[in-house]
């Protein structure tokens, strides 16, 4: 056995890696036991217990290769790394076909057939992947392995795969219940799990994770290891892999220099993926995909809403380099507003967002400011936009009406301008909110108030063409305020970045399945604070002109050249650049380049811009006024054709 580790270390290819713990001193074991009185040892006895001690030595002498049970086991060097690593909390971010999956197995059974009473539980999303993980990989480890074979007593398959094992030990195999719904309900029963094995957790959710995790609680060694490839969700399992100061780092590794948890192997560490199959994947999968599937990097989420680096960049704007003391140092560290601190100005624009929902979930209230000034006002970059409060309404207070008197106290503590409303649940209490203001000492705000009908559709208006479409509500709404977040115009605090609050719900909205129509149907869950923030932004689109408002030649003089008439009827007219002072500069990646004038010179064509005497080099286009009714026809309902009209966005503006 000695001459076998001996051998193993030596190898330097894709096997290379020690087949023992990392600080497993063999020399140091045998002395042990040679010295100890209490008990012979036999050289059988030392053998044994140094094999069962080491699970890449122990399964590579007794298990099988899964693809071909006549041949004995061989690990890759990463291999031989992820299950080196010892450490209570281990998680793994692998891509595809690497193999996590194959080394969770080999642990599994090295740990029962080697511990007394343990009480294995391995978890995936669906019952695919639980049958890929008993049936094709742990059975076909131990194909021919009469031994193992004979420790198995009983080998139930209904309702879920289990072994138990003649030394007490069992393995039990179930799904999360992703695919029904069950979010992890039916494994509550579970209880004093030793080694609990979370395989795709991406998939899994937070509400089943938070139910299958309390399973190791009465153990107090309970062990876990999540393996999965990664989707760019900023959920639970983003947190395990990315915390830099977390219980899923492995001190011993860190120390020794070694790999340890948490692993991040992409599928190009694998020797069976070549460049044909990479080719391949190249080819068939968009680039997203493989970075998710290939890389193992997180990129942004699938038909992600919102994209993570825009949301990062936002939370960015909204941290300022502050002096403190770290221990007996004093550091730069960048500090995020307080919206409690933040005094509201005259100057700038608020506009109240209401969600109304039903009295179990209660009502969520956002405030946004912006600037519609050219300079910086109350420390907030002209046409920007901040997170200024937010407030949730429980269902005690709901019952109540606590949130129309909460509105109340908004309107008279803030300038709020408008309010704009859900209309859903809220109904009653919108027309309650017009009639107490009609009668407090502002009256005028009893007009300002717009309910927002999210099944009905929006007539939206072509600027160019002056063709009327219409967009239904919801996805005109969320659009919207995709956009704003995509120009990195709204500074958002720290303090919301949480599963549950604005942040982390804006992380987590994702377009989950397209209708018949090709419209988007949008994740149910965990929305209700980003709902009130989205109508809070469509309230800024339907008011302020500053917010849409694009400045573009109204006429542009063709030439004769046939060549340059092409281009002028396939290219859009030039923004002016003074209309835009004191606006956010337009990002270059948008900024036309003077086509016009190239084009002319490399076809040897004399060019000169003249304007006629009816041409109009700037016309602002926003939102249509509608006669005796304002923009948005206030006190009406948005969403009714007939109340308002948009000018869509053209390709170049600035929102």
């Amino acid at each position: 056995m000695i001459d076998y580790i001996d051998e193993q270390d030596a190898l330097t290819d894709e096997y290379r890696g020690s087949v023992l713990l990392h600080n497993f001193n063999i020399n140091k074991m045998v002395k042990l036991f040679k010295e100890d009185r209490s008990y012979k040892w036999t050289d059988d006895d030392i053998m044994t217990y140094i094999i069962s001690s080491n699970p890449v030595l122990w399964a590579q002498l007794w298990l099988k290769n899964p693809k071909n049970p006549r041949e004995p086991l061989k690990l890759f060097h990463y291999q031989k790394s992820m299950l080196n690593c010892q450490h209570r909390f281990k998680v793994t971010r692998c891509g595809r076909q690497v193999g996590k999956t194959l080394c969770m197995a080999i642990e599994i059974i090295w740990s029962a057939m080697t511990t007394e009473y343990d009480k294995i539980l391995y978890v995936a999303p669906y019952q695919a992947q639980v049958k890929v993980l008993y049936e094709d990989t742990m059975m076909r480890l131990i194909a021919d392995v009469p031994d193992i074979h004979k420790a198995i007593v009983k080998q139930p398959s209904h309702p879920y795969y289990k072994a138990e094992f003649s030394n007490g030990s069992q393995i039990s195999a179930m799904t999360a219940g992703s695919r029904s719904g069950q979010k992890g309900s039916s494994i509550r029963g579970q209880s004093n799990v030793h080694r609990l094995y979370l395989d795709e957790v991406e998939y899994m959710g937070s509400e089943a994770i938070n139910s299958i995790v309390p399973t190791i609680f009465a153990n107090d060694e309970g062990r876990i290891w999540a393996s999965s490839t990664p989707t760019g969700k900023r959920e639970d399992f983003y947190k395990w892999c990315m915390d830099h100061d977390s219980q899923w780092i492995c001190p011993e590794c860190k120390a020794a220099g070694i790999d340890g948890t948490p692993f991040h192997y992409p599928s190009h560490i694998s020797p069976l993926y070549s460049e044909v199959i990479d080719k391949f994947n190249r080819k068939s999968l968009t680039a997203s995909m493989y970075e998710h599937e290939v890389e193992a990097n997180w990129g942004e989420e699938v038909e992600g809403v919102f994209r993570h680096s825009d949301i990062d960049a936002c939370l960015d704007l909204g941290r300022t380099m502050t002096r403190m003391k770290k221990g007996v140092e004093v550091e730069d560290i960048p500090v995020s507003y307080e919206m409690g601190k933040l005094v509201p100005n005259k100057m700038n624009a608020y506009i109240l967002g209401v969600d109304w929902n039903k009295e179990s979930t209660g009502v969520q209230l956002i405030v946004m400011e912006y600037n519609p000034n050219n300079v910086v006002i109350n420390s907030l970059p002209p046409k920007y936009f901040r997170l200024f409060a937010t407030e949730s309404v429980t269902a005690k207070e709901f019952t109540e009406r606590g949130a129309v008197a909460r509105i109340l106290d908004l309107c008279t503590s803030i300038p709020i301008s408008h309010v704009y409303a859900d209309e859903g649940y809220g109904s009653i209490q919108i027309q309650a909110i017009r009639k107490l203001l009609s009668r407090s000492n502002s009256p005028y705000l009893a007009k300002q108030i717009v309910a927002i009908n999210m099944s009905s559709s929006q007539e939206v208006v072509d600027p160019v063409t002056k063709q009327k479409l219409l967009k239904p509500m919801k996805p005109f709404m969320v659009d919207n305020a995709s956009r704003i977040v995509e120009d990195r115009r709204i500074i958002l605090p720290d303090s919301e970045d949480s599963k549950t609050l604005l942040v982390g719900q804006m992380r987590e909205y994702t377009i989950i399945r397209r209708s018949q129509t090709g419209h988007p149907i949008y994740s149910p869950d965990n929305e209700d604070v980003l709902t009130a923030f989205m109508i809070a932004l469509l309230g800024f689109t339907c008011e302020y002109n500053e917010v849409v408002k694009v400045d573009y030649t109204q006429k542009v003089k063709r030439a004769q050249n046939p060549v340059v008439a092409r281009a002028v009827g396939n290219i859009a007219p030039r923004v002016f650049d003074d209309s835009n002072i004191g606006k956010p500069p337009i990002p270059p990646d948008r900024q036309r380049p003077k086509v016009f004038e190239e084009l002319a010179r490399n076809s040897g064509i004399e060019y000169t811009y003249q304007e006629g005497d009816d041409d109009k080099p700037t016309v602002n286009h926003g939102i249509r006024s509608i006669p005796g009714g304002g923009s948005t026809g206030r006190g009406g309902s948005l969403g009714i054709s007939n109340r308002s009209r948009f000018a869509s966005r053209p390709a170049r503006s600035q929102f």
